[in-house]
């Protein structure tokens, strides 16, 4: 399922860390999963915040593809999963309920017809 992260790094981002990061993902064939966007999305000073798309790649997969380009990943924040936007103002470890629209958008990508 296709997901998005927002990933802090510590040094500079330039182009070519843009396209050294995607060609490291996109050319390992030992994980499932793939970069689909690599987008600077800002920072201050040393540490630069990139948005992160991607298919099958799990947290630690990423971390391993930014320390191979030279990369510190210093925050990583998964933001969307599927069809599910993380909402910002929910705290750590905390939940709120799904609404209709996003339990449909869910059994479209999944399972199939709706069990009501």
């Amino acid at each position: 399922m296709p997901c998005e992260y927002s990933v802090r790094v510590r040094g500079e981002l330039d182009e070519t860390r843009v396209a050294g990061i995607l060609a490291a993902a996109n050319a390992e064939p030992a994980t499932a999963g793939r970069l689909t966007l690599v987008e600077p999305a800002g920072g201050e000073g040393s540490n630069q915040w990139i948005r992160l798309g991607c298919t099958g790649l799990r947290p630690r997969d990423v971390k391993g593809i930014f320390e191979r380009c030279g990369l510190e990943i210093n925050r990583l924040l998964r933001t969307r999963i599927g069809p599910i936007a993380m909402d910002r103002a929910l705290a750590r470890g905390r939940s709120r309920p799904m609404s209709d629209v996003e339990l449909d958008a869910l059994r479209e990508i999944g399972a199939g017809p709706d069990p009501r």
